[in-house]
């Protein structure tokens, strides 16, 4: 034990930064569970701080946050990203080691940095220093970590507790784990991952990802993002190997923009819930290459334009139970000349308010709206799919309801047109279907309750 706390003394440590130092020479994650063997371990002299850290001191005061210093994380990260690339480590960060009785000369742990809150009761406060203007910054701009990063449940704070941004720009790493994490805004512009970006139930006020490539998944399940006065989620231009995954309880208040991104797997927003800023659509998509299916459905829900005009989607577009309103200007659903391999879905609970525009547009299978409902806004049709190429049917059926003008106008279908049980309704102005010029390979159904 003597030597133990003649280390605290040379190195200035508190107990929870001298634990984290220990699960990294160990090479296992650090959460609460080696924190307690941890303390278990210490001297008598170590007692009242790791009382204190587990709130059991005398006075019945709650527990206090458990803290790290942003600068002794981010020196580990740099070097043991430079121990990974046989380099050796830049001289500040080197120091601030050696201060911390860590040779960085030395990589300590084969799988990265992982960092483990148990939950909100535990949070993991990241306290940060440094500042770019007036806001403290957990600055890894630039940082080359070729393994995994792992900060979940972690709240990244400033010197008097005010949330902090996190900076990514240009940073090289291996994958990274944002699950549970509290911050302000995340810069990752440019970032490279050869991995996985995983931030389940993240909150925070934006994350901008712009022209980051993303070597796997980008997963923000159940995430919350809140700027209304812009961008919630940027992620313009960037290039993800798998899916985005923006789904079940995922949460956005400001756009969302995936303009021009492309996307090796599927874009999954079941369940999340998409509300437009002050300027700009809930969900821009226009110009996206998605090399699966889009899946908008089973409670998603977008208050604002969703745009794919001009994507590329290699799988089929599914809507079915989704809910589409849209913003003061544009349509609720705006497809114009977007290219989908296989079929659209917008069936059994969709639900629009606002125009739906597929003008253009080439589906490689059926169009399915039975059991859609579509309402024109002030201007426009209910459903837009003049010029439109349907490689198969197009199904507008039992429960289908269009309250104004649904357009097929020019269009060309390689199958039938069954508008079965479908109720379609005029608007103020124009028919209730027009197909005027309408190529269709297959039979015209108007029966069965067509009204």
């Amino acid at each position: 034990m003597a030597r133990r706390q003649e280390t605290k003394s040379q190195s200035g440590l508190d107990t929870t930064e001298r634990s984290l130092i220990e699960a990294l020479r160990r090479g296992v994650p650090w959460d609460q569970s080696f924190r307690d063997r941890f303390q278990s371990d210490l001297g008598a002299s170590d007692a009242q701080t790791a009382s204190d850290a587990s709130g059991q001191n005398k006075g019945g005061t709650p527990p206090r946050k458990t803290e790290i210093d942003a600068d002794l994380l981010r020196a580990l990260i740099v070097v043991e990203g430079a121990a990974a690339r046989g380099i050796a480590p830049p001289v500040r960060e080197a120091e601030i080691c050696r201060k911390a009785d860590l040779d960085p000369t030395i990589q300590l742990n084969v799988r990265g940095i992982e960092i483990e809150s148990t939950g909100d009761d535990d949070p993991i406060v990241i306290r940060c220093r440094q500042f770019v203007g007036t806001t403290p910054v957990f600055d890894l701009r630039g940082v080359c970590f070729p393994k995994r990063l792992a900060l979940q449940g972690c709240v990244f704070e400033g010197p008097e507790g005010e949330p902090a941004n996190l900076l990514l720009d240009d940073a090289q790493i291996g994958t990274i784990d944002l699950s549970r994490a509290h911050f302000q805004d995340l810069s990752g512009v440019q970032l490279c991952l050869t991995g996985d970006l995983r931030g389940v139930s993240m909150k925070a006020r934006s994350i901008n990802l712009s022209d980051a490539v993303i070597g796997g998944d980008l997963d923000c399940e159940g995430s919350e993002f809140t700027r209304r006065d812009g961008i919630a989620l940027h992620c313009n231009g960037a290039h993800i190997s798998r899916c985005a995954l923006l789904h079940d309880g995922f949460k956005a208040e400001g756009e969302v923009n995936l303009m021009g991104a492309r996307i090796g797997g599927q874009l999954t927003c079941d369940g999340g819930q998409f509300t437009a800023g002050e300027t700009g659509p809930a969900l821009e998509c226009s110009g996206a290459q998605i090399a699966d299916s889009v899946f908008l459905r089973d409670g998603f829900k977008a208050e604002g334009e969703v745009n794919f005009v001009t994507a590329r989607i290699g799988g089929s577009f599914e809507c079915h139970g989704g809910q589409f309103t849209a913003g003061e200007t544009g349509p609720a659903l705006h497809c114009n000349d977007i290219q989908i391999d296989k079929g659209v879905f917008l069936r059994d609970g969709f639900k629009a308010e606002g125009e739906v525009k597929f003008a253009g547009a080439r589906i490689g299978g059926l169009l399915d709206c039975s059991g859609g409902q579509f309402t024109a806004g002030e201007a426009g049709p209910a459903l837009e799919c003049n010029s439109a190429q349907v490689h198969r049917s197009v199904h507008l059926t039992y429960g289908f309801k269009a309250g104004g003008e649904v357009n097929f106008g020019g269009a060309r279908i390689g199958g039938q047109l069954v508008c079965g049980g479908g109720q379609f309704t005029a608007g103020e102005t124009g028919p209730a279907l027009e197909c005027n010029g309408a190529q269709i390979d297959e039979s015209v159904f108007l029966s069965d309750g067509f009204k």
